[in-house]
């Protein structure tokens, strides 16, 4: 399977250290999906801006940013009227309820507090109702929930090594 056929996962965040942690830790859980690192929430706008109708599987958006903050983005990206057919997973060191309130209101499908480990990541996926998880002999792919999947609108379908539906 060739990274052209896998779609993409953003990482958005604009410490360098954070943005790094993050990649190692989507590595460290098996992700296979091509990782973006952005280094904030203009760099975020701007991708979106470039690659049009290209859209990543995955968003996982920092919501404490400067000078772009992820709720900008968010509403930036309804704006722009994609944010519905994107997954995004606010991330933040800060537990600020009104902010991640904000979030969710924009668009946003749920909150992952830093540092994360991989099972906080591989929780998450697996409660994302709009993503399908391929469990290849390598590690794992996240794909569109898309028709094949059984009933993907209202849970996550995870594909096992011999190409069965598990929920």
């Amino acid at each position: 399977m060739h990274d052209e056929e896998k779609p993409s996962i953003l990482v958005v965040d604009d410490v360098a250290e954070d943005l790094s942690l993050m990649t190692r830790k989507l590595h460290q859980c098996k992700v296979l999906n091509p990782i973006v690192g952005l280094s904030g929430g203009d760099d975020c706008i701007d991708w979106f801006k470039r690659n049009g109708s290209h859209f990543p599987v995955l968003v996982l958006l920092d919501l404490i940013m400067y000078p772009t903050n992820g709720l900008n983005v968010l509403q930036t990206l309804r704006d722009m009227g994609i944010l519905d057919r994107l997954t995004v997973v606010m991330l933040s060191g800060i537990r600020d309820v009104k902010m991640i309130h904000q979030g969710y209101q924009l668009g946003a499908q749920t909150f992952l507090v830093k540092p994360v480990n991989c099972e906080d990541i591989m929780q998450m996926i697996g409660a994302l109702k709009n993503l399908r998880v391929e469990d290849t002999a390598e590690g794992y792919v996240l794909r569109f929930a898309g028709a094949g999947a059984r009933d993907a609108r209202n849970q996550t379908a995870f594909i096992n090594r011999a190409g069965e539906f598990r929920a």
